[in-house]
């Protein structure tokens, strides 16, 4: 067994033995191949194939056993993985450390993974801004998330990218049968966990892009009072023709009990004399992006009133709740997206990378989705081995484009 960079770092050391807080809750690795039929039948294809032969792959993910799924398969393909699992559980994480082709790293040790990589599986950019700093020689990325995508669209406009790379969170199984679908279902299993009666409580999403509209879905149809902000004007639009409240967003905390940011933003969707507006008892939840500025609660006295719950006195008698830190609760406070979405949604990033292997260097070098054709195969994989079903039912009635 290695000695491993993560297991030096003592906050990463304690990220890495985060356990789900429900008893019960964890699941085994044949639970979760038994529900990865996609992944399983191209582990079986890239065992023999060996496309990632002598290729060294950086991958930024949750340590779940979804990903593990993932990291198996890329694994079976040939590949040497270095991987930094964003926050890991601890089953998953030893089971990891059984492999000789999976090294793990802490945030310290990203730098090494983007200059020893040729290729990288992102999420929320972390990679690629080293990769851009460092110039590192990474021929191509995968970028899975819409906080990463705006990273990118940056690098791109300034001209920083000097390697094609793929947007997997615009593809169909990534925007419709995760993001709105799926993720939701994450939300209400952190909050559940919290014991309180969400029918009738006063709910507040922050962005209407597919998480969030997912999450508003989910939390109406229990019985919440849903309202939504949004800066762009035609989600509002789009958020009161679907029945929710809309409105000044200062008006909107003061009348709110659960906040649940869905930005996807790296600017933080409230800031100082926006938290002051929240009503007391008011609890903060994060699902994607930087929700709050969180240094605001630097001089604030708090105290642990559960396992990753703090409540913060905004004065002598006002208080907030923050969960998870600020972190994203689904992967934090619950155990994040299920097994048999997350299947789908590898699975094709297992065939980009393939793909990208493959054409890197006639590829251009700008952000671009991934290749209608690989979208097309992928799908006729999901339709033979796949238990999500509903996604092929759902693309044949989807009006616009599917693959782009």
């Amino acid at each position: 067994m290695k000695v491993l960079h993560i297991l030096r770092n003592p906050f990463s050391y304690a990220v890495f033995k985060l356990k789900s807080i429900t008893k019960g809750s964890k699941l085994s690795k044949v639970w979760v191949e038994d529900h990865s039929p996609v992944l399983v039948n191209l582990r079986s294809k890239l065992s023999a194939d060996r496309p990632f032969d002598g290729l060294r792959i950086g991958v930024c993910l949750p340590g779940t056993w979804e990903s593990f799924m993932f990291l198996s398969t890329l694994e079976a393909g040939g590949a040497s993985l270095l991987y930094y699992p964003m926050f890991c559980k601890s089953e998953v994480g030893l089971e990891l450390l059984k492999s000789d082709s999976i090294r793990l790293f802490d945030a310290d040790g990203s730098k090494k993974i983007v200059n020893n990589s040729d290729f990288i599986h992102d999420s929320t950019a972390f990679f690629g801004r080293l990769v851009v700093h460092q110039q590192a020689s990474v021929k191509g990325i995968i970028e899975q998330t819409a906080s990463g995508i705006s990273v990118y669209k940056k690098f791109e406009t300034k001209s920083f990218l000097h390697q094609p790379v793929f947007d997997l969170n615009s593809s169909f199984v990534k925007r419709v049968g995760e993001n709105e679908m799926a993720t939701g279902l994450g939300l209400i299993e952190a909050l559940l966990k919290l014991h309180i009666f969400l029918p009738s409580k006063k709910v507040l999403v922050l962005g209407y892009g597919s998480v969030g509209e997912g999450c508003a879905l989910y939390l109406s149809r229990l019985g919440c009072r849903v309202s939504i902000y949004d800066i762009d004007q035609n989600k509002v639009v789009e958020a009161e023709n679907s029945g929710y409240e809309i409105g000044e967003l200062g008006q909107l905390l003061s009348q709110t009990d659960l906040v649940v940011n869905a930005t996807g933003s790296f600017v933080p969707a409230l800031d100082d004399k926006e938290l002051e507006t929240l009503k007391c008892g008011a609890i903060l939840v994060n699902m994607g992006g930087t929700g709050w500025n969180r240094q605001f609660f630097n001089d604030k006295r708090k105290i642990q009133v559960g396992d990753w719950i703090s409540k913060i006195f905004l004065g002598d008698s006002k208080y907030i709740y923050e969960v998870a830190r600020g972190l994203p609760v689904n992967f934090v406070f619950a155990s994040g997206t299920d097994t048999e979405t997350m299947d789908v949604v590898f699975s094709l990033s297992v065939l980009a990378l393939e793909y990208l292997v493959d054409n890197y260097d006639s590829l251009p070098k700008i952000l671009q989705p991934i290749p209608e054709e690989i979208q097309r195969k992928h799908f006729d994989l999901v339709a033979r081995f796949s238990n999500r079903k509903d996604l092929i039912a759902l693309r044949k009635d989807d009006n616009e484009n599917t693959f782009n």
